[in-house]
């Protein structure tokens, strides 16, 4: 099978070279030929996009959360398929979907990725897509989850110091997390959720694809990557007090109390916040406020391991390799 392995050398650590190429070697063994581009973030989708216009039939990505939700809009509504690598710092959707990550004491977690894919089975997922309403800037698809708030500032201030992210991979996180919470406000923020409306003063908002966020919460217990929705989940409140009011319950039970969150579920959200709020996608600083969100049914041909968890998938019909 004609294959284009996309590496981000910014993903991760950057130390995965013999790894990575047991990998591909264990693919090219079983019949795969890969061509291996190593490209830029601000390229991924580009060549990406330009794998799929030349009838390339997979397309790997060696990244994170951010690389594959971009190679992801790549090859979004073509046949081409998107296998992922999980070489990047917090690979997030790789985790929820069952693949092998980088974890201590496991010596060759990329090799183990490469066995599941190349066992694995395709299946046709839907993708969220977000659009800017101000300024020149792109629309763009993500595969996990867009964040508005307090963890697009937390994100924000992760990528503004990459060598911190590549030396001390999520622990990264650890430092600017505690500086935005310190003195992080909520504001006056309105959620246009399909043709009803949620205005509430608010400190984060997050619009969701898939279940996992930040690898240990169910932040949408309910969510679906095949089943044309996406679930919302709005923390109201003002202050330092209130958030932890949140975050306290959410650390403790993996997922959102729905006593002290609003839990919608829509097709299309549109965002706006007094003052504009910046936004991520796939944990990538995107735009700020207003923004508008809509879900891509079926949009992407996805490699799923072999033993794909149950619980992402409504629609069982997948297809093998």
């Amino acid at each position: 099978m004609k294959t284009w392995l996309l590496i981000n050398p910014a993903a991760g650590s950057g130390r995965h070279g013999a790894n990575l190429q047991r990998a591909v070697d264990f693919l090219v063994e079983g019949g795969w030929e890969i061509q291996t581009i190593q490209v830029d973030a601000l390229e991924i989708s580009a060549v990406a996009r330009q794998a799929a216009e030349k009838g390339v039939e997979i397309v790997l990505i060696g990244g994170g959360d951010g690389s594959a939700g971009l190679a992801a809009g790549g090859v979004a509504n073509s046949d081409t398929r998107l296998g992922i690598l999980p070489i990047g710092t917090g690979n997030v959707f790789a985790r929820d979907i069952g693949l092998p990550v980088p974890v201590p004491f496991l010596s060759a977690p990329i090799l183990e990725a490469a066995k599941a894919l190349y066992r694995g089975h395709t299946h046709r997922i839907d993708l969220g897509h977000i659009s800017a309403e101000k300024g020149d800037i792109a629309p763009r698809y993500f595969l996990s989850w867009a964040g508005i708030g307090l963890d697009a500032e937390v994100a924000k201030k992760v990528e503004s110091a990459p060598e911190d992210k590549r030396l001390f991979g999520r622990a990264a996180y650890v430092v600017p997390a505690l500086t935005v919470v310190s003195t992080y406000q909520g504001v006056p923020i309105s959620v246009q959720i399909d043709e009803h409306e949620v205005t509430h003063d608010a400190l984060w908002v997050t619009v969701n694809n898939i279940q996992l966020y930040g690898g240990l919460i169910r932040m949408a217990p309910t969510a679906h990557i095949d089943d044309g929705w996406l679930d919302v989940t709005i923390f109201p409140g003002r202050n330092l007090a209130d958030l932890l009011g949140q975050i306290v319950p959410l650390a403790v039970s993996g997922e959102p109390d729905g006593t002290l969150t609003i839990m919608r579920r829509g097709k299309r959200v549109r965002i706006e916040a007094t003052p504009p709020l910046w936004v991520h996608a796939d944990s990538d600083p995107y735009a700020q406020t207003p923004v508008c969100v809509k879900i891509v049914p079926r949009a992407l041909n996805l490699i799923l391991p072999e033993k794909t968890p149950n619980h992402l998938l409504l629609h069982k019909s997948a297809e093998a390799n």
